[in-house]
């Protein structure tokens, strides 16, 4: 039973963090602020952030929207589910993604690409 509960912990942890943050992080690398090859180390880095940003923005939207459609649940007390604490978990895994983004721009300089690589920020 205690593996039933902790796989279904794990599987609400993935829907409502990890798949958002990452989600929101590619969103934001592909159409807001791309990576090229002819960026320098400085504005990678910026842009990474601003990914993490966008992401860790999404995760937070999704963890709010689930605590509050959870404070409907009546498998408590009447008032015992109406006041949700949610979690953020977004600051460990910021530098990961920030390394991402410097690991994309490396692999972008070796393999050159024939169109324009520009997002909303380069409008």
């Amino acid at each position: 039973m205690k593996q039933l509960v902790r796989r279904r912990g794990v599987l609400a942890t993935i829907l409502t963090f990890s798949l958002p943050l990452a989600l929101g992080f590619f969103l934001s690398l592909w159409l807001i602020a791309p990576v090229a090859e002819e960026l320098r180390i400085g504005h990678v880095i910026t842009r990474a952030v601003l990914a993490v940003g966008v992401g860790s923005t999404v995760a937070f939207v999704v963890i709010g929207v689930t605590g509050i459609l959870g404070s409907f649940v009546f498998d408590n007390s009447f008032f015992g589910n109406s006041f949700p604490m949610p979690s953020y978990q977004g600051s460990p895994i910021a530098p990961q993604r920030v390394l991402a983004g410097v690991l994309l721009w490396r692999w972008r300089s070796t393999h050159r690409v024939e169109y324009v690589i520009e997002g909303l920020i380069d409008v």
